[in-house]
């Protein structure tokens, strides 16, 4: 078994054994508080091989972090639906709100009266999210009773909207369907690449995801983020740590030794780059294995763009749990081997902006996982 496996299998082991059964908003876990990874991506893509995952599903869910979207319109087109649930649950919630604000306080004779919202079923939401379909919903009752305007108490929530989730708050973009209610206007991803590239040794590159001014707003968010924030560190790299570097990324065109100057002349990275990230909470079967892999796929993408080698990438999981209807499948992953084989991930072009990144920008070989494991979403 390679060592990202067992580094992950051991969690949960220690999880079945040593952790405390709670009742929780989505159904019923078993966990522990604050576990780690780490895990060298010059050794490789640390991605499960004792089951199958869902790869095409990271990557596009991280470019739609990337990109700064926040409505599913993006993943439904490319079949990707690990948030339809929470999407159709958040638009659920919104609707019920409305309805309980418009019936409750009706205002006085010459306002604008409207009328309670119908909610869909999860087939025709899916429909209006490809159409984007826009409603009009009441975020407020005390802005409900005293305006004359509806757009004054009404947001326009496109099918599909989250509120202002990871993209919003990792790029700053106002994508979000009512600016008012969009806070984070600061592009944090830009910010630590221009500093990774002018000032490699700043200690505040720090992307925080975690804002209560919008998860506690009228609009709120569909789910608030479980990998709380991610910080970056650049460190300079030996002459020996270069000439490895080259070594094992030209197969074929190997270097015994040579001076720095021929090594800078062939473009070798003088820095390598970490990433550390932290969860606030983890769905250990189904989650963790999509956060430890994305956020490598996010540290390769951010070497590249801004010249340095990948070096480690570390996890911080807070609460960190085992839904009960999992068990049986992890115990059944506990008994698997994989590969011994750490896949590799490849870039077909060299990436120079993070705001020009494609699916098919990326390549990942030598995977050989053992069968599918299907891990429920579990949504409260």
């Amino acid at each position: 078994m390679n060592y990202v496996d067992e580094q992950y299998l051991n969690i949960a082991r220690d999880i079945l054994e040593n952790g405390t059964v709670k009742q929780t908003r989505a159904g019923e876990v078993i966990g522990v508080f604050d576990r780690t990874v780490r895990f060298d991506l010059k050794k490789g893509l640390p991605l499960l091989t004792t089951k199958k995952v869902f790869t095409k599903g990271i990557i596009h869910e991280l470019l739609w972090f990337l990109s700064g979207d926040t409505n599913i319109k993006y993943l439904i087109d490319n079949n990707v639906n690990i948030w339809t649930d929470d999407a159709y649950r958040y638009y659920n919630e919104l609707v019920n709100k409305q309805r309980n604000i418009v019936s409750e306080n009706k205002p006085p004779r010459d306002f604008y009266i409207m009328e309670p919202i119908e909610p869909v079923s999860k087939e025709e939401f899916v429909e209006k999210v490809k159409k984007q379909d826009k409603e009009l919903i009441v975020l407020n009752k005390n802005h409900y009773i005293m305006s004359f305007i509806p757009n004054s108490y009404c947001m326009d929530y496109t099918y599909g909207d989250l509120g202002p989730v990871y993209g919003q708050q990792w790029r700053g973009k106002e994508m979000c369907s009512s600016n008012r209610f969009c806070t984070g206007k600061i592009d944090q991803v830009k910010t630590i690449i221009d500093k990774l590239k002018n000032n490699p040794d700043d200690r505040r590159m720090i992307c925080n995801a975690y804002n209560p001014t919008d998860i506690n707003s009228d609009y709120g968010v569909a789910l608030p983020p479980c990998h709380v924030m991610w910080q970056v560190y650049s460190r300079e790299v030996s002459h020996n740590e270069k000439l490895n570097w080259y070594n094992q990324t030209h197969p074929g065109e190997e270097i015994d030794a040579c001076e720095s100057p021929v090594l800078d002349k062939l473009g070798v990275p003088k820095r390598e780059l970490s990433l550390m990230w932290v969860q606030r909470s983890v769905d250990f079967c189904a989650g963790a294995p999509f956060n430890i892999t994305s956020y490598s796929i996010l540290l390769y993408i951010l070497a590249q763009i801004t010249n340095h080698i990948p070096g480690e990438v570390i996890g911080h999981f807070e609460d960190t749990h085992i839904y009960t209807n999992h068990i049986d499948g992890i115990k059944e992953q506990m008994t698997r081997k994989g590969s011994d084989i750490i896949p590799q991930l490849k870039f077909t072009r060299e990436l120079t902006d993070i705001d020009d990144l494609k699916f098919d920008d990326f390549i990942i070989t030598d995977y050989y996982p053992d069968p599918v494991i299907k891990y429920a979403l579990n949504v409260g």
